[in-house]
């Protein structure tokens, strides 16, 4: 349907509307019955033969073009007396999460960026009138649309729910003018941990991160992740972290073996590797590990009591 359905007519007196099946009624009643009548004699003896052989049929309804032009114009007097308006159109806003991998980022509040992120949403979908409807968008690994039409705010809070960080960048420039070239949009909300240059003045994108998410800023994805069969029961893990962050990020890589991924409580640690990530830089991990049926990996990279964390225990996709 498009947002264009939502151009809805009110009535300041609704109940003149009633009349019009009353204009209707009085219409067909006085072509009906009205009129000059034509006497028409006949023989008694016909009418009796007539009556004894034949039903008495009704009689077919035949309306003069005139009719349903008198209609018309009772029903438009009508309408017009109902004082009709229509409704001004809702708002149509964007709303753009960035789901880098970086958006897994852990506050000091125990919460991640993407936790405080559609938080934030909630409150923010709450905020606005009821006859506003939204685009939802992501940044990674791709810029996309979630919803090929407009939905409501319920809907939106749904969308939003279901979505996840990836390993990728958050494309978020990309992902800004990507969002700016649909048509009909009034405004693109943005949650992310960063707030571009690009688009700040334009008055069409507002951010919406909480203060939390926004003191750190940064941005690291995973570029390259691999897992290769070694010699004597060993494996190679293969990771390269890359950084846009205009900071030295420090951390460390843990890995966890698993005899069976559908059981990943159940499972034994690996080795552990410190790291330092310097801006705007990639580092290649290499990662020995003993064979086994799953892996998990966990990244954390700290800075300013913040961390980011991602697991993955599917030996083919680390």
């Amino acid at each position: 349907m498009g947002f264009l359905g939502f151009n809805l007519l009110s009535f300041g007196s609704p109940w003149m509307l009633s009349l019009i099946p009353a204009a209707l009624a009085t219409l067909l009643y006085a072509y009906l019955k009205g009129g000059r009548k034509r006497r028409f004699i006949a023989p008694t003896l016909f009418l009796l033969r007539k009556l004894a052989s034949e039903a008495v049929s009704s009689r077919k309804i035949t309306l003069p073009p005139r009719f349903f032009l008198e209609l018309l114009v009772a029903t438009l007097l009508i309408g017009a007396l109902s004082n009709p308006s229509v409704k001004s159109k809702g708002k149509l806003i964007a709303v753009l999460i960035d789901n880098s991998f970086s958006m897994f980022s852990i506050t000091p509040s125990g919460l991640s960026f993407m936790e405080i992120a559609k938080r934030d949403l909630k409150t923010f979908l709450n905020s606005v009138s009821s006859d506003t409807r939204f685009y939802i968008a992501v940044t990674s690994p791709s810029p996309r649309f979630l919803t090929g039409d407009p939905v409501s705010a319920e809907k939106a809070q749904l969308l939003a729910e279901a979505v996840m960080p990836t390993y990728a960048p958050d494309n978020i420039e990309d992902a800004m003018r990507f969002v700016s070239a649909k048509s009909g949009i009034d405004s693109c909300a943005i949650f992310s941990d960063r707030i571009p240059q690009e688009g700040q003045n334009s008055g069409f994108f507002t951010y919406h991160s909480g203060k939390e998410v926004l003191e750190r800023g940064s941005n690291i994805w995973i570029s390259e992740a691999s897992l290769k069969p070694e010699s004597r029961g060993k494996v190679e893990i293969k990771l390269t972290l890359s950084s846009d962050s205009e900071i030295k990020l420090k951390g460390s890589i843990q890995t966890r073996l698993y005899d069976s991924p559908l059981h990943p409580a159940v499972f034994q640690k690996g080795p552990r590797e410190n790291f330092t990530l310097y801006p705007n830089r990639s580092l290649p991990l290499h990662i020995k590990a003993p064979s086994a049926k799953g892996y998990e990996v966990r990244i954390t990279i700290t800075e300013d009591k913040s961390a980011i964390q991602r697991d993955s225990i599917k030996e083919d996709n680390i």
